[in-house]
């Protein structure tokens, strides 16, 4: 029996390479190769991918280590991105668009309730003036003080 096994890597594992692949932009639709060559969509020329599209490096024939994608692969892992840029775009207005007490707040609403908030806040202006207008006289005729 082999000392060495071999399990299919957990899916943390596999989650880490594609955040190792995302940081060094290997992820995705690759822009550059590493050495900083132009990129060309060429179909593969070689092996049991013959035809499919693939990203190489212009430079690739120097015999040195350079970039080669196959294109779908570049596409399904750039559409998970969106996918996942846009599920988390819909929970950040989820969170802003919800009230003090966890109702929905629709933002075409919002510059009625605050204009209708404003007019409330003037109602109160003014009585409070009133009150302290009537409390200066009373306080006047009366000898009352604030205090």
């Amino acid at each position: 029996m082999d000392q060495y096994s071999y399990s299919q890597p957990s899916s943390s594992s596999v989650e880490s390479v594609k955040s190792r692949d995302r940081e060094r932009d290997h992820y995705g639709i690759p822009m550059k190769c590493w050495c900083g060559g132009e990129l060309q969509l060429i179909p593969n020329t070689t092996g049991e991918y013959q035809g499919r599209l693939c990203y190489k490096c212009a430079r690739s024939a120097d015999g040195c280590l350079h970039l080669h994608k196959f294109w779908d692969k570049a596409i399904v892992e750039e559409i998970h991105d969106l996918h996942k840029k846009l599920l988390e775009r819909d929970d950040h207005i989820n969170y802003l668009t919800l009230g003090p007490n966890g109702t929905k707040v629709y933002p075409s609403m919002l510059s009625a309730q605050i204009e209708y908030h404003g007019e409330e806040m003037g109602h109160i202006r003014q009585l409070v003036r009133e009150i302290g207008d009537g409390y200066e006289e009373l306080s006047s005729n009366k000898g009352y003080s604030l205090c």
